[in-house]
């Protein structure tokens, strides 16, 4: 059985098509705004900018429909984006831009705060093929606070649970949070609380249950080590090895570390049509439909999130252990965790802090199988962060923080295990991406201010 944990639309960063009037947040510096290019992109950012920070939805609306790419209105039309993009002005205020960085001519980062919030993000922009010049979308990544300069003064524990309720409560009233957030440290939770109704429209509790999409990647790499430990299998494994009847021009190229650290090559099926087609499939009966589609480039050449590599992964724990993946992690991770509220692919705050804390004891993997497992091996395309064996790996202001997020419609959640000064962060939610990485992020710099 393929437990629902793998199937996630997006990791971290979201294609949202987006965000930002008010005075700055209490606390908040007011920084100085950059000058964005005088290119067309930068041209063309401006003028969103403008759009955006109007607060009005019909202004978002005609930018959306005269600059974006015929096949991204197709696929979503320009009313919906400006109707979603508005919601995220109303509780997040207008933008100021902090940085803008142009690799290339097709490409546009911009680093913004958000007024109303206080909130970091960085915008990309990028130009579609052809011309004229049109957009795929506006991406929007919550990130740290890009300076020391740029930040608050230092904060107690207290402070943080203070300005955090502060946050979550303008945030739940303007109904863009409904969900729960924990934070720990050293196990014993600092702060605690449900927010707003379930999607069945119950009242959220702090042991509601939640889906945890591509946090359950977490599970698969412990579970890959584990094997490893017990010498059963090899990271350096060519696939072929477990996987013998699939096509060896893949399976001989393919490695384990490939598929766990995202440079396999095959592709992630974020699409709708791969998605649809592999969902009801066990991992087993998945594996043809993946290497049917080959390789998207040489194993090890780069890295491109792949949920179809972590299906394969739990076909290759199916294989080595005789057991289905769903039972393996149960006896082998939720259990040792005492994980109890844990099973096919929903959990709750209180045991994903169980799971933090059963990683940081030693209770999964020896202490040096931990290590190897939380080592950033590779650098993502996501904000600031490499890619371990499961795990999303950062350094936020000399803080290492490790942990992954997950989404999938009408779910998002987070998990940061700030791994040198023991807080914890759970953040799950019963909304779109990206509003639990919103908290998230929220939290690492109020915790970064420690």
């Amino acid at each position: 059985m393929k437990p629902t944990t793998q199937r996630s639309l997006r990791p971290a960063a979201f294609v949202l098509l987006l965000l930002l009037s008010a005075a700055a947040p209490a606390g908040a510096q007011e920084i100085k705004e950059a000058k964005l290019p005088r290119s067309p992109l930068g041209k063309l950012a401006a003028s969103y900018l403008q759009a955006f920070n109007s607060g009005s939805r019909d202004a978002l609306r005609d930018f959306i429909a005269a600059n974006y790419s015929e096949p991204a209105l197709r696929d979503r039309s320009a009313e919906t984006r400006a109707t979603l993009q508005w919601s995220f002005y109303r509780s997040m205020g207008s933008l100021a831009v902090f940085r803008a960085e142009e690799p290339s001519e097709d490409e546009l980062r911009l680093w913004v705060r958000t007024r109303l919030s206080g909130e970091w993000m960085r915008l990309s922009f990028s130009a579609a093929p052809g011309k004229p010049l049109r957009l795929p979308g506006i991406v929007f990544e919550p990130v740290l606070c890009p300076s020391r300069a740029a930040c608050p003064a230092r904060l107690s524990d207290a402070q943080v649970v203070a300005e955090l309720t502060s946050y979550l409560d303008a945030l739940s009233a303007s109904d863009a949070f409904a969900g729960v957030v924990l934070v720990a440290r050293d196990g014993a939770p600092l702060f605690e609380k449900a927010y707003g109704a379930s999607r069945w429209q119950a009242p959220n509790q702090p042991s509601s249950r939640f889906a945890l999409a591509s946090m359950g990647k977490m599970f698969v790499g412990i579970a890959v080590a584990q094997l490893a430990e017990q010498g059963r299998l090899s990271f350096q494994d060519p696939i072929r090895k477990f996987l013998p009847e699939q096509p060896r021009q893949i399976t001989d190229r393919v490695t384990v570390h490939h598929l766990l650290t995202h440079t396999s090559g095959l592709a992630s099926f974020v699409d709708p049509e791969g998605y649809s087609q592999v969902q009801l499939l066990s991992a087993q009966d998945s594996l043809p439909v993946f290497f049917r589609k080959g390789l998207s480039f040489e194993p090890g050449e780069r890295w491109q999130y792949s949920n179809a590599g972590y299906i394969t992964l739990e076909a290759i724990v199916e294989r080595v252990s005789h057991q289905t993946f769903s039972a393996y992690i149960e006896q082998h991770i939720f259990k040792p965790a005492g994980m109890t509220d844990t099973s096919g692919g929903l959990s709750t705050a209180r045991d994903l802090l169980r799971f933090s804390s059963a990683l940081r004891e030693g209770k999964l993997l020896s202490r040096e199988d931990t290590a190897s497992v939380l080592r950033g091996r590779i650098q993502t395309t996501w904000a600031e962060a490499r890619y371990g064996y499961g795990f999303a790996v950062q350094e936020a202001h000399g803080q290492r923080i490790v942990g992954h997020a997950g989404a999938a419609p009408g779910w998002n959640g987070q998990l940061d295990v700030y791994w040198d000064s023991g807080y914890t962060v759970v953040v799950l939610a019963d909304r779109d991406a990206p509003v639990a990485q919103r908290v998230a992020v929220k939290l690492r710099d109020l915790l970064n201010r420690r």
